[in-house]
């Protein structure tokens, strides 16, 4: 999912894509742990690909500077 459309679900849902909101654990009384985990773990990953994303484009930036200088 780009970072706009991860933007714009948080901004509309107010959770993270594939993690249950407070409302939806409250009504199933919780959740399976390794259910979780395995959707946390989900998460972590796309985190870090996330990350690796934003560093390529930070060092586009900072190749384009040094070169303008």
């Amino acid at each position: 999912m780009p970072l706009s459309e991860l933007r714009s679900y948080l901004s509309q849902n107010q959770h993270l894509p594939g993690i249950p909101s407070a409302k939806e654990l409250e009504a199933k009384d919780g959740v399976e742990v390794g259910e979780m985990q395995r959707r946390m773990l989900q998460v972590v990953e796309e985190q870090a690909l996330y990350i690796l994303e934003l560093e390529e484009r930070l060092s586009a930036v900072e190749q384009e500077i040094r070169t303008r200088k």
